[in-house]
């Protein structure tokens, strides 16, 4: 690109770019936009001392082409340029380049001209009859450094609405269980796959119908970031929504299909999910698994996998077949629902295989005689994150759910499934 600078002056680089020193970066980088030549001259020799290697151009159709090329923390705008109103040209560098600091030069007198530029969005205004070296300088800085921090401000402030949002999706994601009467204790866990990363879109529910059942439902949007929290979000809902409906337990995850399917961004996109119903005596079952590793049974003094008859993830097939298994838990058992997050790590310090199903098992007998079911889960959590070598690749949801004593009598009787 042209800049206008045809004279030798050691203050306005040859190209017109700004030219190397050891503390360029130190010092603001500078655009002049000014037409005369004799004035852009003494504008860059005021600069010069403190601000070395200055860039200029005469119009403001270069300047709009040199700061799509160049960065540059301030423009010093001369408003009488001759291929644009001097307010207007305030008002696009704002809009094109925000983070640029724009300072003006109105001629003697022109006062008004210098406060209607800040109202456009300049930082300051200099009268051109007025100027020298340490006014100038001191100007241009300051500027500079108002600019920078209103930059931070809005990073902060966009950080804070982010995480507000993120605060929101959460709640959504991860809800309180809503358990009557129901003799169960449910403890939950959920840890995103990095410090500081997106929300991703694991959920999980719990939630008492009036017919005494409980309904448990742990799932996972494929991909992470805000659009998959929203899905997760919104299926979750649904699912309680249908559940409170009344829908048969045999149609309840193939409705949330059709629902993934109308709210779903891409066609890509999928979701897994583990659902239990449990009679009104929490003895007997039902599991419902759609490509969703299956909970873990801890009864006994043992931990088994539980052996259910699974289908694919929801979003895939047109048709989804999600089987029921028949769940025999008896009087006193503990549930443990998870996302594959929790197995996907790798076993021995970050290397070799992944923990997968088996490890986990081994874990969790391990650690089953902890009696408190929340030291039970941080405990386990904080074991599966060490044995990666840190935190886990993919967000971990865990719902933990426990028997309490049996306190039914014989007078209780299971309910259909339906």
């Amino acid at each position: 690109m042209s800049a206008t600078a045809g004279h030798a002056n050691p203050a306005i680089a040859p190209d017109g770019r700004p030219a190397p020193s050891s503390s360029a970066r130190l010092s603001p980088r500078i655009l002049i936009v000014e037409d005369d030549d004799a004035n852009a001259a003494l504008v860059a020799d005021y600069l010069a001392p403190a601000i070395p290697g200055v860039s200029r151009v005469a119009t403001f159709h270069e300047a709009r082409r040199f700061l799509a090329d160049v960065p540059i923390d301030c423009v010093i705008l001369d408003l009488t340029l001759p291929d644009i109103d001097g307010f207007d040209a305030v008002r696009e560098i704002h809009d094109f380049a925000p983070d640029v600091a724009v300072v003006v030069l109105t001629d003697d007198g022109d006062e008004h001209g210098g406060m209607t530029a800040m109202a456009a969005g300049a930082q300051d205004y200099l009268v051109r009859t007025e100027i020298d070296a340490p006014l100038l300088v001191r100007a241009v800085r300051y500027a500079a450094e108002r600019k920078r921090t209103e930059a931070s401000l809005r990073a902060l402030q966009t950080a804070q609405a982010r995480q507000r949002e993120n605060v929101r999706l959460q709640r959504g994601l991860l809800p309180v269980p809503l358990l009557g009467d129901a003799p169960l204790a449910v403890v939950t866990r959920y840890r995103p796959r990095r410090a500081l990363a997106q929300l991703g879109g694991d959920f999980f529910d719990a939630i008492q119908t009036d017919d005494g059942r409980v309904w448990l439902l742990i799932g996972d949007v494929s991909g992470h970031g805000p659009d998959e929290a929203a899905l997760g979000v919104c299926l979750r809902v649904g699912w309680r929504a249908l559940v409170l409906a009344g829908l048969d337990a045999d149609h309840v995850l193939p409705a949330v299909q059709e629902l993934l399917l109308r709210e779903r961004h891409g066609e890509e996109v999928f979701a897994s999910a583990c659902m239990v119903v449990l009679d009104r005596t929490a003895h007997d079952g039902w599991v419902y698994l759609a490509g969703h590793p299956a909970p873990l049974v801890l009864r006994d003094g043992r931990v088994e996998t539980l052996d259910v008859d699974g289908g694919v993830a929801l979003g895939i097939l047109d048709d989804p077949d999600v089987p029921a298994t028949p769940l025999t838990l008896g009087p006193a058992w503990s549930l443990l629902c998870f996302t594959d997050g929790l197995i996907e790590g790798y076993a021995d310090g970050g290397t070799g295989p992944r923990l997968g199903e088996r490890g986990l098992v081994e874990l969790v007998q391990r650690y089953q005689g902890i009696p408190e079911p929340a030291m039970l889960l941080d405990t386990l959590l904080d074991e599966v994150t060490d044995r990666n070598g840190g935190p886990l690749a993919d967000d971990v949801a865990v719902l933990y759910v426990q028997r309490r004593i049996d306190t039914t009598t014989a007078d209780d009787q299971s309910l259909p499934r339906g």
